[in-house]
């Protein structure tokens, strides 16, 4: 019976985040869900290596109790695997505003490890690590001599042309054209939000296992996203150095609860009416004994209206 010497895990694009995305309803909660699950995996399986595979963010958040929330897990994935949590940087955790992005935060705050190439078993197997990049030069490693399996994680469109997954994506690269994939036995390509499975391919003369296994969390409501599962691909190596790599499901809030359009579009009505009803405070003067009198007087959203006056009621009652 062949041994298991090495096992990894990659964790595709999070995209946390602390607003509604599109017609998402409680996107927040959902990110908190997939946090779950996926540290609950993670500290369940034994695991030689766990990379999170880019787009750890979504953008920049606004609210520090939900990042406190989120650092948490991430937190416990370090415990759980140390020096072997490894990082890429996606294209959501680069900012052409920011030079110091919450990705950037999670990974000095938690000391997270950033080497880009790791060795394990005595230098048999090599882990390569590839951030989002437009220039190729930039996704191409040599292979050590002595190296049997080489595993390479990335975060760009990459794909075998035979695939042809649809992307909107401007960067967009196919191995055939290149030699990204000429020094690697396993590609597993984040970044890519469709799900396309495992696939067994030749590409210039070079026989390789390339996984794409689709976003963890549903940002828009394009085909891609409609879908109630997400897949963390996971690779193991025999002591003979045999691959297997496969992939661990879990479940999503069902996507006629997730994409509610009439209850997003609700939720956004009523946040853009506290928005004007703030904007409104800002430019009149609240009467000091009856402010309530003033707030019936504003052209606003009526719904707001009345919780403004409720809340305005509730603190007459604590100061009473």
């Amino acid at each position: 019976m062949k041994n298991i010497i090495f096992r990894l895990l990659n964790i595709p694009d999070l995209h946390l985040y602390d607003k509604n995305i599109s017609s998402t309803v409680d996107y927040k909660d959902e990110c908190i869900r997939i946090l779950e699950a996926v540290v609950s995996i993670v500290e369940k399986e034994e695991l030689d290596a766990v990379v999170i595979g880019g787009d750890m963010y979504h953008g920049m958040l606004t609210k520090l109790d939900f990042y406190l929330e989120t650092i948490k897990y991430i937190k416990r994935l370090k415990e759980k695997m140390d020096d072997n949590l490894l990082t890429i940087k996606g294209n959501h955790d680069i900012s052409a505003k920011h030079s110091f992005t919450f990705y950037d935060l999670t990974v000095e705050s938690l000391n997270l490890n950033r080497e880009r190439t790791i060795s394990y078993c005595n230098g048999n197997v090599v882990v390569n690590l590839f951030d989002y990049t437009d220039s190729i030069s930039n996704l191409v490693r040599s292979r050590a001599e002595d190296c049997k399996i080489h595993i390479g994680i990335y975060h760009n469109f990459i794909t075998p042309k035979g695939l042809m997954l649809n992307a909107t994506d401007k960067v967009k690269f196919y191995p055939e054209d290149s030699n990204i994939f000429d020094n690697i036995d396993v590609a597993i390509i984040n970044h890519i939000h469709a799900q396309g499975g495992l696939t067994e391919c030749v590409v210039n003369g070079n026989k390789l296992k390339v996984l794409i296994p689709g976003s963890l969390n549903r940002i828009s409501l394009s085909e891609s996203h409609l879908r109630n599962n997400a897949f963390l691909p996971l690779v193991e190596v025999d002591d003979e150095f045999n691959v297997d790599a496969k992939f661990i499901e879990i479940g999503l809030t069902d996507i006629d609860e997730f994409f509610n359009i009439k209850k997003s579009l609700e939720i956004k009505k009523v946040a853009a009416s506290f928005n004007e009803f703030s904007n409104k405070l800002e430019s009149i003067k609240l009467s000091f004994d009856k402010p309530e009198n003033d707030l019936e007087k504003l052209d606003i959203d009526e719904e707001i209206k009345q919780l403004g006056l409720y809340y305005l009621e509730m603190a007459n009652k604590m100061e009473k």
